[in-house]
């Protein structure tokens, strides 16, 4: 086995062993905090692999633009299915997370997040559902 390959299957169980502490660091911190906080952590845990996926997809899609004809031709039509898809993912993941700390610190929360009511889909529409979210409380 080269180098390259060898890297791929440790890096391959790392990322494996961090999904894996994610959830079970979930189940314990629903016997050790009880529901609410747990669903801040939970919330927490799965904002971090939405950012890690949506990552993986924007690099992607960046081969797809610019990598070989043959990457190009494989790639561009699945990224251009699921980017969005992703996005959105990302968005309200992030939504409901920091919702879920507005409530805990005691202040108005917007249950739906904007994000979610608005259906958001870009950076933009994020930033901009996040702004007005005090219509929603």
């Amino acid at each position: 086995m080269n180098r390259k390959h060898v890297e791929g299957l440790l890096s391959r169980a790392l990322v494996k062993a961090k999904g894996e502490f994610m959830i079970s660091s979930i189940h314990q911190a629903i016997e050790l905090l009880g529901a609410d906080a747990a669903q801040i952590y939970a919330g927490e845990c799965v904002t971090e692999a939405e950012t890690k996926d949506h990552l993986n997809w924007s690099l992607l899609e960046h081969v797809s633009k610019h990598g070989s004809h043959e990457l190009k031709k494989a790639l561009a039509e699945p990224v251009s299915k699921v980017i969005t898809q992703e996005a959105h993912h990302l968005f309200h993941t992030q939504g409901w997370t920091r919702e879920l700390w507005i409530k805990q610190l005691g202040f108005p929360a917007a249950l739906p997040p904007p994000e979610e009511v608005k259906a958001v889909e870009t950076q933009i529409g994020a930033g901009r559902a996040e702004q007005q979210r005090d219509r929603y409380t």
